[in-house]
C-alpha cells in the first residue's frame, strides 16, 4: 500500500537514514527545540521501511500530545533548516 514511498527515498538504507538524521539533529541542536526533535525523531521511526515517511498531522499530534499548530510550526522549522523536504 505505502511501497510509493520508496520513489522519495533519498537513502539507499538504514543506516545512512539514521546517520544523516544524526547528523542534521547533533549541528542544528541549538536551533531546534524539545518538539522539533521529537517531530524529527518521529520521521525517522516512520520512514525505517520505505526510507521516506508520510505522516498525517493528526498522527503526530496524538502521538506527541501537542496541537496542530505547534507539529506545523516543527515542521516548517525543519524544513528551513533543510532537515527535511516536505512533498505535497
Amino acid at each position: 500500500m505505502t511501497h510509493y514511498l520508496s520513489t522519495y527515498a533519498k537513502f539507499a538504507n538504514k543506516e545512512q537514514l539514521d546517520a544523516a538524521a544524526r547528523k542534521h539533529s547533533d549541528n542544528h541542536y541549538n536551533a531546534m527545540n524539545k518538539t522539533d526533535r521529537a517531530v524529527l525523531e518521529m520521521i525517522r521511526c516512520y520512514s525505517v521501511k520505505y526510507l521516506a515517511a508520510h505522516l498525517k498531522h493528526e498522527t503526530m499530534e496524538k502521538k506527541l500530545h501537542v496541537s496542530n499548530s505547534t507539529i506545523r510550526r516543527s515542521l516548517r522549522k525543519l524544513a528551513k533548516l533543510e532537515i527535511i523536504e516536505r512533498i505535497h
